[in-house]
């Protein structure tokens, strides 16, 4: 099963991307503060992360030891 996330133009509504992921689902979206990136809360439980200017996946990163 495969999910897309479909962003819109904000004035014209007019499709501008289509973010294709193999997650089961998004069950949560949201927009960084200046809007050039996209997080998404799956169903079975990851945070992916999408450059919205390209929907390319941003690579998750570590911190600590």
């Amino acid at each position: 099963m495969q999910a897309s996330i479909l962003l819109f133009h904000g004035s014209t509504l007019e499709a501008i991307r289509r973010i294709e992921s193999t997650a089961p689902g998004f069950t949560n979206l949201l927009f960084s503060q200046d809007g050039s990136q996209l997080l998404a809360t799956t169903a079975d439980r990851r945070l992916l992360t999408y450059a919205v200017g390209n929907g390319v996946s941003i690579p998750p990163c570590s911190v600590g030891p």
